[in-house]
């Protein structure tokens, strides 16, 4: 590495930040929100021309637009991420006009003045300057003028209406006007702002570099009264006659890809033609028109276009596996919503069993503006309008032309991604007799751990043997001082298991299952104690009471190369592994890489060394293997290219260092009693066409072993690996010792045995940690 020399001075005008500030004030004589009719054309719907302030951070490279409008403080904030395309810049004299269109809609705020009187705070905009401070809240209702703000105020709170994907009325519509024109007037004294302003954009590629006002030709600015605005969503649900079609149709409105102002009467006409004919017709040509990126401004003509090219072949629909389905998706921001359409998915017990109604679920999933997740507020900020609009919907549903979608319930794994199950209710098929029909829930009071047990049930499975009773059993849990070393593992007969292997066509058969039966879950290990077609359960692994027999499976055990994070370099560190032996498997890591794009044997091995749970590196192995990349072929390369830049990309931002001696398996119990305190048996297979011959044997001696996440130096441990023959049947899993004061896994981070998936590493860091 080289520094600079002595005397340099950096020409980039940002390097400067005591002669420069990173923010940039310009003041502006109006504010206007819109849409674009055409690339040319921009329509007006509303204007605000008081005390508007533009102020463009480049720094945070995010810009805000504050005005005052019906005696309150307003403010819009986007990224500069989110401008779709350049800024247009218009100039005319002493006037100069900036247009330019979002992505997304913008976050607004509400200035909100609190006086501290009475040893408490309430709104008291007359308090003096001491006795106030000034704050921030997240607003969604913002006036369009003072007649707008009554009809805001007197809107019945408590009548149950769904939430349509349109705009409320009313108010200024963040969803639609996602085009902002801004008038500059500025004074003599106040001109160097604006240049500087519009210096900064050109740096920051906001306006071309190479542009010339004078060569432009300005826009066309038409008001929003010269138009037809009756295109609203429920004007469309009368129209269009298949629900489908008007779900795509409002798929491409809410994505951008339409604007309810370039829609037409005839092209209600067209689809509703279109689907006399074959139904499948007008959800083909739908299906094209969200294929497009940009924004289609004549809809009629594209749809036209469309079914005159492929006529017939527009309707043709791609198969869809048995255990596979269908679902739509909807994303609700504080503004609008994002419409997704049908995507195929692995099923999960509920929409199998109502296969009927499969097309009245729906994902919804609850983010901000951009689609970024709902973060915590900081610095007195408030998000009650975020969480209000969250609650609306979860309370009222969400009307789609004429269906509303109620909440339902939501998994585990959704409710980490704030998203949540919504289903359309028919007079045969309601909400609430889907919960009953899903279990007992009710000896269950902690609303938490309820709603958490109804998501059991939303586990993405596939089914494969439904069970009698007397298939099932229960056993006790092996419990001891407090501690119970069976929690969340049973046992499964081979011969049930291999039952279950040929149903999901594997080659082998799995020593471990992760699985859902009824009300149950966890895994189940094969053991060969347990003779026909059996499974026994344990009570930790019953979380309610259902009737529900079908066997599903979620996965099966495979091996899974072993990796380190910044986590467990951290405690690693901590318990005396030296830095430089992290440096020799980084650069031996990049090194390996960099070869495997020139030589086939190093790519097939380094593929092999890092397999994944979908079966994509034994497919690009398999390729390899056969000669492709020797022959240059530009598909196998491009494949390499990808997985060599994805690892890269996970070492860099991540530092996931990959382990060679190592593996990532699931845990399970020694039911034998073979393993003492502190032992633990491995034993992987090989990566590609194994067998049981072709296994690996046991692996012996001591090794280190953890799960993520890990904060604790405690929460590393080091065990020793042992062979032993009554746990020769078992590969591809962990197995922890049964015996001892306290079970393994509830001292790796809180584990326990339920399909938590543990890393043990037998490379040259054991030996320095133990």
């Amino acid at each position: 590495m080289e520094f600079a020399p002595k005397g340099f001075v950096a020409n980039h005008p940002w390097r400067d930040s005591d002669n420069r500030s990173d923010r940039v004030w310009v003041h502006a004589r109006s504010l206007s929100l819109g849409t674009m009719l055409a690339p040319k054309t921009y329509v007006n719907h509303w204007t605000c021309t008081r005390d508007v302030n533009v102020m463009f951070d480049y720094g945070l490279r995010h810009l805000s637009v504050y005005f005052l409008h019906l005696g309150r403080r307003y403010r819009i904030d986007s990224h500069f991420g989110d401008i779709d395309g350049d800024m247009k810049m218009e100039c005319e004299g002493n006037i100069t006009h900036l247009t330019f269109s979002l992505r997304c809609p913008t976050r607004a705020w509400r200035e909100k003045i609190i006086a501290m009187e009475d040893g408490g705070a309430r709104p008291d905009i007359r308090a003096t300057n001491k006795q106030v401070y000034k704050t921030w809240e997240r607003t969604l209702d913002i006036p369009l003028d003072a007649d707008a703000e009554r009809c805001i105020e007197a809107e019945p709170k408590r009548v149950r209406c769904g939430v349509f994907p349109s705009f409320a009325s009313h108010r200024v519509n963040l969803a639609t006007w996602l085009t902002i024109r801004l008038k500059f007037e500025p004074e003599d004294w106040m001109r160097k702002d604006l240049n500087t302003m519009i210096t900064c954009c050109t740096e920051f590629n906001l306006i071309p570099p190479n542009f010339n006002h004078r060569r432009q030709a300005p826009l066309r600015v038409l008001p929003a009264s010269q138009l037809d605005m009756t295109h609203t969503h429920e004007r469309r649900a009368q129209r269009i006659q298949d629900f489908d079609v008007l779900y795509y149709l409002e798929c491409a409105i809410s994505q951008g890809i339409v604007n309810e102002i370039n829609l037409e009467d005839e092209i209600y006409d067209l689809l509703n033609e279109a689907g006399r004919i074959d139904p499948s017709y007008p959800r083909g040509i739908m299906m094209e028109l969200l294929a497009n990126t940009s924004r289609v401004w004549k809809p009629y003509d594209a749809c036209y276009n469309i079914l005159s090219k492929k006529r017939s072949n527009v309707g043709v629909r791609q198969a869809i596996p048995d255990h596979c389905v269908p679902i739509r998706k909807i994303m609700v921001t504080p503004a609008t919503m994002y419409l997704q359409p049908p995507t195929i998915e692995v099923t999960n017990r509920v929409v199998r069993h109502f296969s009927d109604y499969a097309d009245r679920f729906i994902r919804v999933q609850f983010v901000d503006e951009g689609t970024t997740r709902i973060s915590a507020t900081f610095g007195g900020h408030s998000s009650s309008a975020i969480y209000a609009r969250i609650y609306k919907v979860m309370q009222h549903g969400i009307q789609i032309g004429r269906r509303r979608y109620d909440f339902l319930a939501f998994s585990s794994s959704q409710l980490r991604g704030h998203g949540c199950w919504f289903f359309a209710p028919t007079r045969e098929l309601t909400c609430n007799m889907i919960r009953a029909w899903m279990g007992t829930f009710d000896h269950i009071k902690i609303v938490a751990k309820n709603a958490v047990r109804m998501g059991q049930c939303f586990s993405t499975t596939i089914p494969t043997i439904l069970l009698n009773e007397n298939q099932v059993e229960v056993i006790d849990d092996i419990e001891r001082n407090g501690y119970t070393f069976s929690d969340g593992v049973g046992k499964i007969a081979p011969s049930l298991a291999r039952d279950v292997a040929a149903h999901l066509q594997l080659e082998t058969t799995p020593s471990c299952i992760q699985f859902r039966l009824g009300g149950a879950k966890g895994v189940l290990a094969i053991s060969n104690f347990l003779s026909g077609k059996r499974i026994q359960l344990r009570p930790s692994q019953i979380k309610f009471d259902s009737v529900h027999t079908m066997l599903e499976v979620i996965r099966t055990s495979t091996y899974l190369p072993a990796y380190l994070n910044r986590q467990a370099i951290t405690l690693l560190s901590a318990l005396g592994v030296k830095d430089p032996i992290f440096m020799r498997m980084t650069e031996k890591m990049v090194n390996a890489m960099n070869y495997m794009l020139r030589n086939p044997s190093a790519a097939i091995k380094l593929i092999c060394q890092n397999m994944d749970e979908h079966g994509n590196a034994n497919t690009m192995a398999r390729i390899i293997g056969s000669g492709f990349l020797e022959r240059s072929d530009p598909y196998i390369i491009n494949m390499l290219n990808v997985f060599r830049v994805s690892k890269l990309k996970d070492l860099k931002e991540k530092a996931r260092i990959h382990v060679p001696n190592g593996a990532f398996l699931v845990g399970i119990l020694d039911d034998t009693g073979s393993l003492e305190e502190g032992e633990i048996y491995v034993r992987i297979s090989n990566n590609l066409n194994d067998t049981g011959s072709q296994r690996r044997p046991p692996i012996v001696g001591p090794c280190v072993i953890f799960r993520n996440p890990c904060f604790h130096p405690g929460d590393v441990r080091v065990v020793t690996a042992v062979d032993k023959s009554a746990l020769r049947h078992l590969f591809d899993v962990v197995v922890f010792s049964s015996k001892g004061f306290r079970d393994l896994p509830s001292m790796l981070s809180g584990g326990d045995l339920d399909g938590d998936d543990y890393t043990q590493v037998f490379d040259q860091v054991r030996v320095c940690v133990a």
